[in-house]
């Protein structure tokens, strides 16, 4: 593999069936990443990082700005190894997360008994991060600009941001004096995920994250439509958001903010009996663009424990498998300082949407 140009825009996507990370290049050797997973090709470094080392890029330079949508597992899986070897990049999490409730329960989750990736990448973050190099985005907010480019965070907005307080608050009173918490709430809807917008004079860009739709217009995809000064006019490209669900889908996204034939890119799910996209995700997205990828097709297995484990995990009427470990990725390049179209490569398992999942198989 070789770097862009330095007058190209490259937007990569890694999905492989847990996980997801994003990798941009703005131009003139400015890289950033958004979140972070692991795949079956990388098992000592994170996608981005390892992606990054195949293209010969120096990580601590030329990495600018590294942003954390939200602190699900599947979206931070080494996220404190991205921080710490692109050690000069400043680092944007949600707004949600800065206030003392959140961090109350981070401190207190580091003494829980389980194992929940998740909020322990988040804490190996923010004991990396000094001197000013953690922020927080919020609806509207620019994160960078560099390259002729401008990256701003299209959410969360502030509604969203007090939703999840008043959550994080509620559940630090429900614990019983010196007790540790078994698990942060997981916020449901995702209305806090960060939604990036990429633009130049020539393109726009659109990476949808995991944030979710609602009727509200203060809450999630709404608030983004209603009251958003930087959403772009017509994206040409597009990170569909939430592995293509439904929960993720705003009409007028697709039908006013979106060029026509836009090119989008979609990571698979596979978590316990949750699988995405289904077959009727799969058709809407392929009636609305003839461009759309996909990372691959998740897979999974029943992973092999101890006999006295595998007794214990049946007692609890649980079922272990696997976590799908694919091995593609989507890649999209294009010239950044004049019209043109996106030049669309598939690795591995990767591919057209059409081809990964034909009707009678998707879902």
């Amino acid at each position: 593999m070789e770097q862009p140009s330095p007058d190209e825009v490259e937007i990569t996507l890694f999905g492989p069936g847990y996980g997801e990370s994003v990798v941009v290049h703005l131009g003139d050797g400015c890289w950033i990443i958004v979140d972070s997973c692991y795949g079956a090709w990388c098992r000592s470094d994170p996608a981005p990082v390892w992606y990054l080392k195949q293209l010969g890029v120096n990580i601590e330079a030329q990495v600018r700005l590294i942003v954390c949508s939200h602190w699900h597992d599947d979206h931070v899986g080494g996220l404190s190894e991205v921080v710490r070897q692109a050690s000069q990049a400043p680092v944007y999490i949600s707004q949600a997360l800065r206030n003392e409730e959140f961090l109350t329960l981070l401190e207190l989750y580091d003494r829980s008994p389980m194992d929940e990736p998740g909020t322990r990448q988040i804490s190996g973050v923010f004991r990396q991060c000094r001197g000013g190099r953690l922020k927080f985005a919020s609806q509207d907010r620019v994160l960078i600009a560099a390259a002729g480019h401008q990256v701003s965070a299209l959410s969360p907005s502030d509604l969203s941001v007090q939703d999840a307080l008043a959550v994080f608050a509620n559940q630090a009173r429900s614990l019983i004096p010196g007790s540790s918490p078994l698990r942060i709430p997981s916020l449901r809807p995702n209305h806090t995920s960060v939604v990036l917008s990429i633009a130049n004079p020539h393109f726009q860009a659109l990476l949808g994250a995991d944030l979710e739709v609602t009727t509200h217009s203060h809450r999630g995809w709404q608030a983004i439509i209603d009251s958003s000064t930087t959403l772009p006019d017509k994206a040409s490209f597009f990170k569909i958001p939430h592995h293509g669900s439904e929960n993720g889908h705003h009409p007028e996204v697709w039908g006013s903010r979106l060029e026509p034939q836009v090119t989008a890119v979609l990571s698979p799910f596979r978590g316990g009996n949750v699988v995405l996209p289904l077959s009727r995700d799969v058709e809407r997205i392929k009636s609305l663009t003839d461009q759309a990828f996909a990372t691959g097709v998740p897979r999974a297995k029943k992973a092999v424990l101890p006999a006295p484990v595998e007794k214990t995990v049946r007692e609890m009427g649980k079922e272990v498998v696997e976590l799908p470990q694919a091995r593609g990725f989507v890649r999209a390049r294009r010239r950044a300082v004049e019209l043109s179209s996106w030049r669309v490569d598939c690795f591995h398992e990767a591919g057209p949407l059409e081809r990964l999942y034909p009707t009678d198989r998707a879902g």
